[in-house]
């Protein structure tokens, strides 16, 4: 197939349309679609490249899958050691053992299917920090070049059955994203079944321009400008709430085939993406798009506080330019040509560097992410209270109580951890069962039912009939970050439980929320540590008590004085003497493990601080 310069173009308009999404710019919210133009042009080019061998009978499967090979694999097995080496040094165990598991994910072009089984929500704040988000798209586009070229094959010698089977799939494909989008949003976003019509999109083009060359007709200039209008008001108007890969996402889509098939030099459009300077980003596209996440990410990461617009624009971009082009230039091209790496010293390099990381990903998962490679790193390691296996536990449980009968249940999510089984060396006669669930803050289980996950639902129904059910309880404790409690529904709905729990003859202890920090602690604690500084000396990593804390702490008093048998403690002098925290007590004691989590020891110290406070029993 003869090059296309506007081709090159049209993935720069897709890389920087994602790049400036993720990096958050108001007028490209709608960036995110730039993947989907990949989707296009890739199966237009891919397509393109096996109808025009088959046509010779030259196509072989094995040299197929090599260029695939050596296209795809070298760059991304840079990014992927440069991400993993920045990881090693400045990312907490439990955030370095997932880039493990993203890297072997990358690696055997399954994370896509990683993302989806753990239900990674592509628009959600927190995964923004995730550096190898972008590997879903790769990972997907290369499951559809392992299968399409065995259609390909199976369906080439009757042309008729070829397009109608495209054609069915393509429209199989779009109802399918049509339903999932509403119904398994993440499942639609994520995986092939609802993707594969945008990859037959360009597919078909290519098809079509294989029976009838490009040709210079006015209306065809008319045509290019439409699609390429399409794809730029794609960009600007649509935002993370537009359902995608759905019957909108057709509106891009098109437009990026309206420009493949009738793009012609002399018209507007190809002239547009056809500039020196827009091509050039073109050919570097493909690393780019690899580096952009993990430079975008990891400065933020490293700076703990968000960049502006300005930086990322004028520091940022031209750093991700500088590495996409060097990885261009110095592996991407070499690895391509048969001329310069043999089939033999292609194999030398990636397989041992393909093991190397994924027996790192793999002894990282039962190592915690390899958490002894810093004695910081186990002094942040999590208070798991009782231990992980009693995570989201709703019944009595041997493994999640200090004695057969229990006298005290702690309930709530991973703030309640932090005393759960500090709670028994302040009762040490007394029993202690541990009733909590990582990610579900206690409150708004009986009113706004949709803003909860069902799992939490359930889970906060079920611990409460096992506290009324065991006579030996006699107190509960209850503590979270209570981020709701402003809100009327929420601090109704956590009145209601502690009503309710009253009514049965339970006494309720609340235990205020920790002082959230406005930063990752651990992340500035790691950076402190790499820079040498004594924590001793510096306050890097210290915070004032914000107005929302001290509002949520006399909402919660107000709350408890109105209950029938509810007492209240606040945490925020004993955490932050002065409406200062600190991250270290004189002693050397460290406070928190992340922005609200305290460690171990401080969870200790602050039950031992607080022990005149604590209700008799």
């Amino acid at each position: 197939m003869n090059y296309r310069p506007e081709i090159d173009g049209l993935r720069a308009l897709a890389v920087m349309a994602v790049i400036f999404f993720h990096m958050d710019f108001q007028f490209f919210q709608g960036g995110f679609i730039g993947v989907d133009l990949f989707f296009v042009i890739s199966g237009y080019l891919i397509t393109s490249l096996i109808v025009s061998d088959l046509q010779i009978k030259q196509f072989s499967l094995i040299k197929f899958y090599e260029r695939r090979a050596r296209r795809i694999l070298p760059a991304l097995l840079v990014t992927l050691l440069a991400s993993y080496a920045f990881s090693w040094f400045f990312m907490l165990p439990d955030a370095h053992r997932s880039i493990g598991q993203y890297v072997v994910a990358s690696l055997v072009f399954s994370s896509n299917i990683l993302f989806f089984i753990q239900n990674k929500n592509y628009f959600n704040l927190g995964e923004e920090e995730n550096p190898l988000l972008h590997t879903w798209s790769l990972a997907l586009e290369e499951q559809y070049y392992i299968l399409f070229p065995l259609l390909l094959l199976l369906l080439w010698p009757s042309r008729t059955r070829l397009l109608v089977t495209l054609v069915g799939l393509f429209f199989l494909s779009l109802a399918v994203a049509h339903w999932q989008v509403i119904q398994q949003p993440i499942a639609a976003f994520y995986l092939l079944p609802a993707r594969i019509w945008e990859l037959l999109a360009g597919a078909l083009a290519a098809l079509y321009l294989n029976q009838r060359a490009l040709q210079t007709k006015s209306i065809h200039a008319y045509l290019s400008l439409l699609g390429l209008a399409l794809m730029v008001g794609s960009i600007l108007f649509f935002d993370k709430n537009t359902p995608t890969p759905g019957v909108y996402t057709l509106i891009p889509v098109l437009g990026c085939v309206l420009f493949i098939v009738f793009a012609q030099q002399g018209a507007w459009a190809y002239r547009c993406l056809s500039q020196g300077w827009v091509v050039s980003i073109g050919l570097i596209s493909y690393s780019l798009y690899l580096w952009h996440q993990p430079i975008l990410v990891y400065t933020q990461l490293l700076l703990l506080e968000p960049l502006s617009s300005a930086s990322k624009l004028f520091i940022l971009l031209p750093i991700m330019l500088i590495c996409a082009y060097l990885t261009w230039l110095f592996i991407e091209r070499p690895f391509r040509k048969k001329q310069q790496v043999s089939h033999k010293q292609f194999i030398a390099w990636i397989a041992p560097l393909s093991i190397v990381l994924i027996s790192l990903g793999v002894i990282g998962q039962f190592t915690n992410g390899f958490e002894t490679r810093n004695h910081l790193f186990q002094r942040l390691a999590s208070n798991m209270g009782f231990g992980k296996q009693c995570n989201g536990n709703v019944h009595y449980q041997a493994a999640c109580a200090s004695s057969p009968n229990p006298a005290i249940a702690t309930l709530g999510n991973s703030y309640m951890v932090h005393f759960a089984k500090n709670l028994t060396q302040e009762y040490p006669a007394l029993g202690v069962l541990q009733l909590t669930k990582e990610g579900c803050e206690i409150g708004l289980i009986e009113k706004n039912l949709a803003l909860h996950q069902n799992t939490c639902i359930d889970f906060y129904t079920k611990a409460l009939q096992t506290i009324k059910s065991l006579s030996s309880i006699k107190l509960v404790v209850i503590s979270s970050p209570f981020n709701g409690v402003l809100d009327e529904d929420y601090y109704a709905s956590l009145q209601s439980i502690i009503s309710s729990l009253n009514e049965s003859g339970l006494p309720v202890l609340v235990l205020g929320p920790t002082p959230d920090a406005p930063f990752n602690v651990g992340r500035c604690l790691v950076k402190q540590h790499y820079l040498s500084l004594s924590p001793s000396k510096n306050n890097a990593c210290d915070f004032p008590v914000s107005d929302k804390q001290r509002q949520k702490v006399a909402k919660l008093q107000t709350l408890t004085q109105q209950a029938l048998a509810a007492q209240f403690i606040d945490l925020t002098e004993t955490i932050c003497p002065h409406q200062q925290c600190r991250m270290h007590l004189d002693n050397g004691l460290l406070m928190y493990t992340d922005q609200g989590h305290l460690s171990v020891e401080a969870a200790s110290y602050v039950l031992r601080q607080l022990r005149p406070e604590l209700p008799k029993l």
